[in-house]
């Protein structure tokens, strides 16, 4: 069956600020898929390269599960309102659960238990992302143990500069203004990113 070129493109302004942007390419399915947001959107993509599917959520929106409401409640815990970023690197603990859920909202878990057991056996991955993320240093973690979990941190980069994670690229488009975090989770051939500002 011909798989045909799947195109998204998200537009989700939450101040009247004119952000600089970014596009999100997901090479799991035959062509390509692509979501274009603000630098200060948080973006989650499920992908299954078995299945050829790229799903997309901008800031929370749901294309998928768990509900909605609990979306919210994840996307408010780890990052309050816009522009509050910095409250995920000043939590005392990784915010597992919420993390998982946010991770799940553009793919078909409907229970993202599993996400949230991978995320906590990976937790010294994450605790050096969120310390390089707190220094503003880009660097990149990866399970030792066998890729499951990984996680980066990308400085604020120029027009048509890119950054890839599996089978995730980002493209700078107008410059990005904030560095992001990047948290990509891999389940044989279903992966999950989520990608959000850290200043």
């Amino acid at each position: 069956m011909m798989r045909s070129l799947c195109f998204f493109v998200f537009l989700v302004i939450w101040t009247p600020v004119a952000w600089a942007g970014e596009l999100k390419e997901c090479d799991a399915v035959d062509s390509l898929a692509v979501a274009g947001h603000f630098d200060f959107d948080i973006v989650t993509v499920h992908a299954d390269t078995d299945d050829d599917t790229c799903r997309f959520s901008v800031n929370g929106a749901r294309t998928g599960s768990p509900p909605q409401d609990q979306i919210n409640d994840a996307r408010r815990q780890l990052f309050g309102g816009p522009g509050t970023a910095n409250q995920f690197l000043m939590q005392s603990e990784f915010p597992f659960e919420a993390m998982a859920v946010l991770l799940a909202a553009a793919g078909p878990d409907t229970d993202p238990s599993e996400l949230e057991n991978m995320l906590l056996n990976s937790s010294f991955v994450l605790d050096e992302c969120v310390f390089a993320a707190g220094q503003n240093q880009p660097r990149s973690f990866q399970d030792p143990f066998g890729f499951t979990v990984e996680c980066a941190v990308f400085p604020s980069f120029g027009d048509g500069e890119f950054f890839e994670i599996g089978p995730f690229r980002s493209i700078s488009t107008d410059g990005l203004q904030v560095a992001r975090m990047s948290i990509v989770v891999r389940r044989d051939a279903v992966w999950n990113l989520v990608s959000f500002p850290v200043q």
